[in-house]
């Protein structure tokens, strides 16, 4: 079993949702290439800035996609601008829109979801708001998903998210067929 695997598979025992620190999981090889830039941005510590400033990085996922190319803060929601940012930056297929339901249009749906297939979260508090990620993996029990992404808890990382919760739940894990199916 890959370092990788054996830590994920620890990880998949936590009992909670939240955080998982970047250095507890291992880059591998085979990952699709966005899914390596999302890792480094994630070690580099991307994370919001409060007050007036802002982060630059996130600045530039807000410049990736339509609408948002003057914004100038770090304080609104960026996770699909983030997913759509490390997606064009690498050639892949990418939607060009700062929503997360967006992503919906993304590849299929997977049949066996893999590491950097893309995880859609819908809130079902509204039409519009959601979450979207990177896909690591399912927990032992099914119920939570680990997630690589932006906007999460204000930074980029890694967090265990419940497949239904409150508001949020999974609504798709889509791949992008960079994969034999």
């Amino acid at each position: 079993m890959s370092l990788l695997k054996q830590t994920l598979v620890n990880l998949s025992s936590w009992n909670q949702v939240g955080k998982v620190p970047c250095a507890n999981v291992q880059e591998k090889d085979e990952w699709p290439p966005w899914l390596h830039l999302a890792h480094q941005d994630a070690l580099k510590g991307v994370h919001e800035i409060p007050g007036p400033k802002y982060h630059g990085r996130i600045v530039e996922y807000l410049s990736s996609v339509r609408g948002l190319s003057q914004f100038k803060s770090d304080e609104i929601a960026w996770c699909a601008s983030a997913m759509n940012f490390w997606l064009k930056s690498t050639g892949y297929p990418h939607t060009d829109s700062p929503l997360a339901r967006s992503c919906m249009t993304l590849g299929r749906e997977a049949v066996i979801p893999k590491e950097g297939d893309i995880a859609v979260f819908y809130d079902d508090r509204n039409d519009v708001h959601g979450h979207v990620g990177n896909y690591i993996m399912h927990s032992d029990n099914q119920k939570r998903v680990l997630i690589l992404g932006g906007n999460q808890g204000d930074e980029v990382g890694y967090l265990w998210m419940p497949v239904r919760g409150t508001h949020l739940y999974l609504k798709s894990i889509r791949t992008l067929d960079i994969y034999p199916a």
